[in-house]
């Protein structure tokens, strides 16, 4: 399952031409989380890697903000897919590049030594491990 996704509504993609490789993406118009100064998506489908540098009119460092410019008409999102789902199955958002996903984000756990861990620590530790495995959405 991936846990980001692309996305733009259907005006938008009526408006525009049709996105069939990752290299089109620098053509259109696209929203992207503001960390950095250049706008570069890597995209992979099974072995296969891409990178694209892509213009962002919008840029928000806030994913519900781009999501709802996207739902509105204002170009391409990656968003996650828990955000996302709801308006994929109602049909405000349409999924971009279907094959195409990011690598997936980790997330770590840092506590002080394994040697004296708490209880409390490791149920916490073990929850999180369970719950990513098969995420609900």
């Amino acid at each position: 399952m991936n846990l980001y996704q692309w996305v733009a509504s259907a005006d938008y993609l009526t408006d525009y031409p049709p996105i069939t490789t990752p290299q089109q993406l620098s053509t259109h118009q696209c929203l992207g989380y503001k960390n950095f100064d250049r706008y570069i998506w890597h995209l992979h489908n099974g072995d296969e890697f891409q990178s694209v540098d892509v213009k962002c009119n919008l840029s928000a460092n806030e994913a519900t903000t781009l999501l709802h410019a996207a739902i509105a008409g204002g170009g391409i999102s990656v968003q996650p897919t828990y955000l996302a789902n709801q308006y994929l199955l109602d049909g405000r958002l349409q999924r971009v590049l279907a094959p195409w996903t990011l690598n997936p984000m980790k997330i770590y756990v840092l506590y002080p030594s394994c040697q004296h861990i708490s209880t409390t620590v490791r149920t916490l530790i073990d929850t999180l491990s369970e719950e990513f495995k098969n995420p609900a959405w």
